[in-house]
């Protein structure tokens, strides 16, 4: 099995990163089916990658690679997420940017409940808005 993504998988992710407008369960159901489940962790480690440094990404691509890492594994215990680490130690950054620490604290906060997924997915809009300065159908 490869460790790495083939070019058409790197495309993939790619544009799943670019449909920063998309609600943030579509996202995630996206990279599921887009993705085979023997390929979460590979595809997830090369967000790691990218996410390591702060400069290749757009803020708004950022946002929706810490909500691919968190909700691929969401339906196990979050010690079951080989991210975690990762996660956990960005929203500790002090360095990082509020609005990202912000967004991060609310996937680690999230229950699974209907009500905490419209949280999340309220949150992932207004953020996507705020820092992408692209608020097409969102009323403040």
């Amino acid at each position: 099995m490869m460790k790495t993504l083939n070019a058409d998988e790197s495309k993939t992710l790619y544009a799943l990163l670019k449909s920063e407008q998309s609600p943030i369960d579509e996202i995630a159901a996206d990279f599921n089916s887009k993705f085979p489940r023997a390929r979460h962790f590979v595809a997830c480690s090369s967000l790691v990658l990218l996410l390591q440094d702060k400069k290749l990404l757009h803020s708004t691509q950022r946002l929706v690679a810490f909500a691919i890492l968190h909700q691929t594994y969401a339906s196990q215990k979050s010690s079951a997420n080989p991210f975690i680490n990762f996660i956990i130690n960005t929203a500790s950054d002090d360095e990082g940017e509020k609005y990202e620490r912000a967004f991060i604290l609310q996937l680690l906060g999230s229950d699974g409940s209907s009500s905490g997924k419209e949280v999340l997915l309220s949150q992932f809009s207004l953020l996507i808005c705020i820092v992408g300065r692209s608020c097409p159908s969102v009323v403040l």
